[in-house]
Formats: structure tokens, sequence, C-alpha cells
């Protein structure tokens, strides 16, 4: 593994855990200086960019190899319930695993540069892979109307900050309760996609 991509697979390891991610602790754990990350990333925002780009995309390939291959041998309803299960599966999945990705997107009020708007960007403005997910809400789901889709779309969005905020109003909850939340969660979310 090259430097340059050691500090981009440290920094990535980092995101997991870290909700206020310094230059510090990527060069103490990277074992590199400053000067470092400078030369080959140019500034610590640019790296952070370029590791939020490529865990993101990694989440986009996973949501779109999931969510086009619904099952043809169920009804609309337990098809639709199957969507949004794995959907937030996997953004949940994401969510746990990348808490510092999530701190950024939401939370942080620290200046990220473009780092904030990343995850808002690849999932609402990237427009073939929004025009996709949209085709297979409005196949799934049965709903044409556009306005519709993009409204339930977004409400799905907003799944990202949930272990978040859950997290932070409840602390000290269990795994099996957190999954109780989840599970709520995703059948309230299924109501809104059959209405």
């Amino acid at each position: 593994m090259t430097t340059k991509e050691s500090i981009i697979h440290t920094t990535k390891e980092l995101l997991k855990t870290r909700t206020n991610l310094t230059i510090k602790d990527i060069t103490e754990a990277s074992n590199i200086n400053v000067a470092a990350v400078n030369y080959y990333f140019g500034s610590k925002d640019n790296l952070v960019n370029i590791v939020l780009k490529e865990v993101i995309t990694e989440l986009k390939t996973k949501i779109y190899n999931e969510l086009l291959i619904p099952s043809n041998n169920i009804g609309k309803s337990e098809n639709t319930e199957l969507m949004v299960n794995k959907a937030v599966d996997l953004i949940y999945g994401f969510s746990e695993e990348y808490i510092g990705v999530i701190y950024l997107s939401f939370i942080s009020s620290e200046s990220q540069g473009d780092s904030a708007n990343i995850l808002v960007n690849e999932f609402l403005t990237d427009t073939v892979f929004l025009r996709k997910l949209l085709e297979v809400f409005s196949e799934v789901t049965g709903i044409n109307d556009p306005l519709k889709l993009t409204a339930k779309y977004i409400i799905l969005f907003s799944s990202f900050g949930v272990p978040l905020f859950l997290r932070s109003a409840i602390p000290n909850v269990t795994n099996t309760k957190f999954k109780e939340y989840k599970d709520a969660y995703v059948k309230e979310l299924v109501k809104v996609f059959t209405n």
C-alpha cells in the first residue's frame, strides 16, 4: 500500500468512530507528519472530501444493487416493505459504521468546506442515481407522481440521521432496544411509502 493509500485508509477508519476528526488524529494514526497530508492532498479538508466520496460511493453502489433487485414473487405491499427494509438496513448499517461521516453531514458546526454537503449532494443531486432509484420506487410502490415519489425518497433519506439522533437522545440505548426503535421506524416508513 502506498503512503497516499495508507493515509486514505487510516482516515476512513478514523471516520468510523471520530465525530471531530483533526489533522493531528490523522497524522498520529498514519504515523506521518502534516506535510505529508498537505503533499498528497493539499489539506485535511481535501483528504476528508476524498474519503467521504469514496465511502458514500460504496454505499450508493450497495443501495443501487440491493434496490434494483426487487422480488417478483410477492405482492406490492410486501415488496414495498422489503424495499424500505433493505434501504433502511443499508443506511442504518452505514450510519452506525461511519458515525463520523454522519456527524460531519448533519451535526458538525465547524467549517468543513464541501464535506458537510457531500452526503446531501450525492444522494439528492446525483440525477442519474436519483432517477434510477425513483424508477425503482415507482415500480415497487405503483406511484407515478414524481412529486410524491421525490417526497417519499427525501423521507427515506432522512433515515441517515436517525441512528445518530437516537444515540444522542437515548445515550445508553442497548442494541436490543435500538433494534426495537429501528423496527418501529421501518414500520412507520412503510406506511409512508404505501400511502
